[in-house]
C-alpha cells in the first residue's frame, strides 16, 4: 500500500483538471493530474466556447494572452442571425463578439477544445505531475487521506480526490458507491436514475464549405429542432444539430450512439436550411471530425463524500451546448469551481493558522471547503442548467405559440440590447481567484464580485418591487374615484392654481404648471429613448407628454411609473441616449411645450383656443403641447443626425461604429447640461412661487414651502388634486434609489444621502429640481461602473 502523500488526486486532464492544476501551482499546492487517454490533448473533434467569466479566471493564471496568440479572427466585427427552419433571417445582431468584448472585457471565443487543452498543458510548470494513460478504476478512503487505482493497477494517495472525469465519471460512480455502503441515504439512491435527457446532438467540425460566409453565426429554430452554426478560424465551421427525443430517456435508458446511429441521423436531416444557400448536409460533408451524443441535464444535489468532490460535467450538465453564454457554459462553469476550490482551500488552511498545509487539514475541514465549494457554486449551476433548458425549448417551438411571440413579435420589438442583456445573465456572477489580482480589460458592466454593494437578495427586492407596484397601483386607482373610468380625458383642464379658498389665475397658473410638468416632460422623453427601454411602452414618450394636460400628472405619472417597474432597465448599457436626441430636447421644449403653454395665457389666447376647440376631435383641450414637444424632438433630431458624430475624433476605434455607442458616454454632457439648466430655471419658478404666497397670502417661510410642495389643478367637473402626481413623482425618485442599492450599484450610505436629498430637495426647491439632480446623479453612477 503506498504511503499517504499530502498532494491534491485531480481525476481528468480536461478543462476542469487542467484549470484547477495550473491554479493549484499558483500558490503551491501539490497535486497529481490523472488523464485516461494517451494524449493530453487528444484530436476528439470537439469545440469550445470560452466567454468571460472563463476567460477572467485563465487570464488570472496567464492563459488568456497565449489565447489570444491563436489568431481567432472567428467571429470578430461579423453578423450574428437567428433564422426560422426554413433558413430565413428572423433577428440580426451586428458583431455579437464585439458587444461581448465591450459589455465585460473579453470576447466570445470559439474553436478546437484540443487548442485549449494544449494550452492549459504548457502553462503548467511541472508537467511530471501529468500522468496520460491512468484511467481511474477504484477508489477506496483511507485515514486522512484517499486512494486512488487506475485500470493498469498504478495507485496514487493523497489528501482529497477531486473528480473532473465528465458526464459518465467513475469518480462519481465510485463516491456514490462509497456513500451508500458507509453512510446509507447520505446519497438519493434514485438520483441518478431519474437524471433526463430530452434532445440528441449531432456536432462536429467541417472546413471549407461551400457558399458559407466566413464570421457569421447561424442560429436556426425549427419544430423539435434548432441549429447551431458558428465560424471558426482557418475557415473551420462548428455546428450543433438539436433533435428532440420521441420521449424523454432517464437515467440507464439514456442510450449512447454508434456511427451507424449517426450515419441514420443525418440522413434523416440532411436537406435542413440553414441559411438560404447552406444546408446541415454540405457542411456535414465538409466534415472533419462528428459525433452522436446524447444530452444530459442535471444538477446533483450533493457533490462530495468525505474526501472525494465532483466538479464539472461529472456533478453539473446543462441540456444545451450552444455557444452562447446561457447554453455553453459547461467548460467556463468548471473553471468557476476550479476556482471556488482553490479559494475555499486557501481560506481554510489560512484560518488554521501560517504555515498549515495539505497534511494538517482534518475530515472536519475538508467538509469545510466542499461545503462552500457546492454552496458558491449549487444555486448559479441550476440557474445554467433552468435557462438552458428554456432556451432550448424555445428555440425548437416545444411551445409554438410561446415561441412564435418570441421571435415573432418580441424580439424584433425590444433590439439588441434586450438580447444582449439576457446573455449577461449568465456571465456577472461569475467569480475568480480572489488571491490574485484580475488584469485590467475595460468594460461597460461590473462583474457582480467588482460592485460598491453585493446586490440584494432577489427575493427581498420582488417583496419591494411588488409593494411599490401595490402603492402606486392604488394610488391610480384612488384617482379615478369620481369617474370609474368613464373617458376621464375629456374633462379639459383649466391652468389655475387653487390654494385654499381663493386662487391665482393667469400667468402664475402657468408658471406653476411650469413649474412641475416640465420636469415629468423630460424624464418621459429621454426615459423613452433610453437604449434598454425600447420595446417597452415608455418607450413611446408622447403617449405620456400627450394625456398630462388631459388626464392629469397623477394618473400619467402613476402609469409611466409602473411601466417603468415593470418593463424598465438594470444593465449600466442600457442608459444611453442617443446624443442627437439629447441635443434636441432642450429647443424642441422651447418650441413644442413652453412656447404652446405660454401662448394660451398670452392675451392672443383666444386664437389658441378657437384652433383647440377646432381640432378638438383629433387633440381635445390642451393636447397638442404634449404632442408638439415630442414631436420636436423628433424632427430636430432626425435632422442631427449624423452630425454629431463628425465631432468625435478620428481616433476613436467605435466611431464610425453607433451600435457601440451605448459603451461610451458622448450623450452625458448634453444629459447633464438638460439637468443643469432644468434645475436651475425651475429652482427659479419655485423660489417665486414662495416669494408669491409669501407676499400675496401671506404665508409664513415654512407654508409657503409646504404649499408650493402640494399644488392643484382646477377641472371643469372639480379640482384635481396635484398631490398624488407629485406624490408618485417623488415616489418614483426614491424607488430609483432603492433600484441602484439592490443591483449593488451604490452603498446603502449613499441611498440614504440620496433619499434625504430628494424628499428634502422636493420641498425647497421644487420637485422638478430634485428630479433633475437625482438624474444628473444617476447618470455619473451608471456611467462610473465601468472599467
Amino acid at each position: 500500500m503506498s504511503s499517504l502523500k499530502p498532494q491534491i488526486i485531480i481525476a481528468g486532464g480536461g478543462i476542469a483538471g487542467l484549470a484547477l492544476a495550473n491554479m493549484l501551482e499558483r500558490f503551491g499546492i501539490d497535486y497529481v493530474l490523472l488523464e485516461g487517454h494517451k494524449d493530453i490533448a487528444p484530436a476528439v473533434g470537439a469545440s469550445i466556447g470560452l466567454f468571460p467569466n472563463g476567460l477572467r479566471i485563465l487570464d488570472q493564471i496567464g492563459c488568456y494572452e497565449p489565447i489570444q496568440a491563436l489568431d481567432l479572427e472567428g467571429l470578430d466585427g461579423h453578423w450574428s442571425h437567428i433564422r426560422d427552419r426554413h433558413g430565413k433571417p428572423v433577428e440580426s445582431v451586428q458583431d455579437r463578439v464585439g458587444h461581448m468584448k465591450r459589455r465585460f472585457g473579453y470576447p466570445l471565443l470559439f474553436f478546437d477544445r484540443q487548442w485549449l487543452l494544449q494550452i492549459l498543458y504548457d502553462q503548467l510548470k511541472h508537467k511530471d505531475k501529468v500522468r496520460v494513460d491512468k484511467k481511474v478504476a477504484s477508489v477506496s478512503l483511507r485515514a486522512g487521506g484517499v486512494e486512488v487505482t487506475t485500470t493498469d493497477g498504478s495507485v496514487f494517495c493523497g489528501s482529497f480526490l477531486v473528480g473532473a472525469d465528465g458526464v459518465h465519471s467513475t469518480v462519481r460512480r465510485e463516491m456514490l458507491r462509497l456513500g451508500h455502503q458507509s453512510q446509507p441515504g447520505y446519497f438519493d439512491a434514485e438520483e441518478m436514475n431519474q437524471v433526463p435527457c430530452h434532445y440528441k446532438c449531432s456536432f462536429g467540425i467541417a472546413q471549407h464549405v461551400p457558399n458559407w460566409k466566413h464570421g457569421e453565426q447561424h442560429a436556426v429554430l425549427g419544430r423539435g429542432r434548432s441549429q447551431l452554426v458558428v465560424s471558426g478560424p482557418k475557415g473551420k465551421v462548428y455546428w450543433f444539430l438539436f433533435v428532440r427525443l420521441s420521449r424523454p430517456r432517464y437515467g440507464k435508458d439514456i442510450p449512447r450512439y454508434t456511427k451507424e446511429d449517426e450515419a441514420r441521423f443525418v440522413g434523416d436531416h440532411i436537406s435542413l436550411p440553414i441559411t438560404d444557400n447552406v444546408t446541415f448536409g454540405q457542411v456535414y460533408s465538409c466534415r472533419i471530425s462528428s459525433s452522436l451524443t446524447p444530452l444530459h441535464e442535471f444538477v446533483l444535489k450533493k457533490w462530495f463524500y468525505d474526501r472525494i468532490l465532483l466538479l464539472g460535467d461529472s456533478v453539473h450538465k446543462a441540456a444545451s451546448t450552444q455557444p452562447n453564454p446561457i447554453g455553453g457554459q459547461g467548460g467556463n462553469g468548471a473553471i468557476e469551481s476550479a476556482a471556488e476550490l482553490v479559494n475555499a482551500l486557501l481560506d481554510q488552511m489560512d484560518s488554521l493558522g501560517p504555515g498549515t498545509g495539505l497534511a494538517e487539514l482534518t475530515d472536519r475541514d475538508i467538509g469545510h471547503i466542499f461545503t462552500k465549494v457546492q454552496s458558491s457554486r449549487f444555486a448559479r449551476a441550476q440557474q445554467i442548467v433552468a435557462l438552458s433548458h428554456r432556451m432550448q425549448a424555445l428555440n425548437a417551438y416545444e411551445k409554438p405559440l410561446l415561441s412564435t411571440w418570441a421571435w415573432r413579435v418580441a424580439s424584433p420589438l425590444y433590439g439588441d440590447e434586450a438580447a444582449l442583456s439576457k446573455l449577461g445573465l449568465a456571465l456577472k456572477d461569475g467569480t475568480t481567484l480572489k488571491r490574485l489580482p484580475v488584469p485590467f480589460r475595460p468594460r461597460a458592466i461590473p462583474y457582480t464580485d467588482e460592485l460598491p454593494e453585493r446586490p440584494l437578495a432577489a427575493q427581498l427586492g420582488a417583496r419591494v418591487r411588488l409593494f411599490y407596484l401595490a402603492l402606486v397601483g392604488l394610488l391610480l386607482l384612488l384617482s379615478f374615484r369620481k369617474f370609474l373610468g368613464l373617458f376621464p380625458w375629456l374633462h379639459q383642464v383649466s391652468l389655475t392654481y387653487t390654494m385654499g379658498e381663493g386662487g391665482a389665475p393667469g400667468s402664475y397658473g402657468i408658471c406653476i404648471v411650469l413649474s412641475q410638468l416640465v420636469a415629468p416632460a423630460l424624464k418621459y422623453t429621454i426615459e423613452g429613448y433610453r437604449t434598454g427601454n425600447r420595446g417597452c411602452f415608455i418607450s413611446v414618450p408622447w403617449l405620456f407628454t400627450a394625456l398630462v394636460p388631459v388626464m392629469g400628472f397623477g394618473r400619467v405619472a402613476s402609469l409611466h411609473a409602473l411601466m417603468s417597474v415593470l418593463q424598465g432597465f438594470h444593465l449600466p448599457t442600457g442608459r444611453h441616449v442617443p446624443p442627437d436626441v439629447v441635443n434636441s430636447i432642450l429647443p424642441a421644449l422651447v418650441v413644442g411645450y413652453i412656447g404652446p403653454m405660454a401662448m394660451m395665457e398670452s392675451p392672443r389666447r383666444q386664437v389658441i383656443g378657437a384652433f383647440a376647440a377646432a381640432t378638438a376631435p383629433f387633440a381635445p383641450g390642451t393636447l397638442w403641447p404634449g404632442v408638439l414637444f415630442p414631436l420636436s424632438v423628433r424632427l430636430i433630431s432626425t435632422y442631427k443626425t449624423g452630425r454629431e458624430r463628425t465631432t468625435v475624433s478620428r481616433v476613436d476605434a467605435d466611431a464610425d461604429k453607433p451600435h457601440f455607442d451605448r459603451y461610451h458616454a458622448r450623450d452625458v454632457p448634453g444629459l447633464r447640461a438638460l439637468y443643469a439648466s432644468t434645475a436651475a430655471a425651475q429652482t427659479l419658478l419655485h423660489v417665486a412661487t414662495l416669494a408669491y404666497l409669501g407676499e400675496q397670502a401671506g404665508m409664513s417661510l415654512l407654508e409657503a414651502i409646504w404649499s408650493a410642495g402640494a399644488p392643484s389643478i382646477a377641472m371643469e367637473n372639480g379640482t384635481f388634486d396635484l398631490r398624488l402626481g407629485m406624490t408618485v413623482f417623488v415616489a418614483s425618485n426614491l424607488f430609483a434609489i432603492w433600484e441602484l442599492r439592490s443591483y449593488g450599484y451604490i452603498t446603502t450610505i449613499q441611498v440614504w444621502k440620496a433619499a434625504l436629498g430628494v424628499v428634502a430637495g422636493h420641498f425647497l426647491v421644487g420637485s422638478g429640481t430634485a428630479w433633475a439632480g437625482l438624474w444628473y446623479w444617476r447618470e455619473q453612477v451608471l456611467c462610473s461602473l465601468g472599467r
